[in-house]
């Protein structure tokens, strides 16, 4: 079930983005927009059927409190045919990056690469979300880390994303339980006041960025 939402979360932002434009900012809007859509949702159905949440705090925070090796064998199948097929569809990913047109010709498959993709990347976040809850923000900060740090294929960053993602939940978690010992702080809130500052420094980057090269352009058409 947590797979089933997250691909239907998934397609929604996709089928939002590429009626809208598919620019990085319409996707993070899409998304913005469908998330507020399933948070109504969930709150619906703890209105309804209270019982079916017992503790919807701690779901929506996250936290590895409640984790057995039971939950966690659960998922390790997920995880694997997720992971094997995201390696797999890594050199295809690769490819999109160049444009649709030019990674049809030289010979991909691009609907179905795209497809295998979100399914790839729904599989993968509703195994994390089914025994944690809501982490999100380890997959805003860990990928673009990676990137700033090695510019690696996606093969690669696949591997890179999922050390340093365990990594990061790990020591957040570790600060979580001592932070304020005796009590234990979710460790959702301890990324969400890591993944806020980040995101901001994140947009502000790419705004001198875009900034920078609006002012290069505009002195060299002064030039020509």
């Amino acid at each position: 079930m947590a797979f089933v939402g997250a691909l239907l979360a998934t397609l929604l932002v996709y089928l939002v983005s590429r009626r809208a434009g598919t620019s990085r900012g319409t996707v993070v809007l899409a998304g913005v927009a469908v998330s507020s859509l399933m948070s109504a949702a969930i709150d619906a159905i703890v209105v309804v059927w209270p019982e079916s949440v017992t503790d919807r705090v701690s779901f929506t925070l996250g936290g590895l409190s409640g984790v057995t090796y039971q939950s966690l064998a659960l998922c390790v199948p997920a995880l694997l045919v997720a992971l094997v097929a995201g390696a797999y569809l890594g050199r295809g990913i690769d490819l999109l990056a160049l444009g649709d047109e030019a990674a049809h010709g030289l010979g991909l498959d691009v609907r179905a690469c795209r497809l295998g993709t979100i399914a790839c990347a729904a599989l993968l976040a509703a195994s994390a979300v089914s025994i944690c809850g809501l982490l999100s923000f380890v997959g805003l900060i860990v990928p673009n880390l990676v990137r700033m740090w090695a510019r690696p294929t996606t093969r690669q960053g696949l591997a890179l994303c999922a050390l340093w993602g365990a990594a990061l939940l790990v020591a957040c978690d570790l600060v979580a339980r001592t932070i304020a010992f005796p009590y234990e702080l979710p460790v959702g809130l301890v990324l969400a006041l890591l993944g806020a500052p980040f995101f901001m420094a994140l947009l502000a980057r790419r705004g001198r960025k875009h900034g920078s090269h609006s002012v290069a352009a505009g002195r060299g058409g002064e030039a020509a």
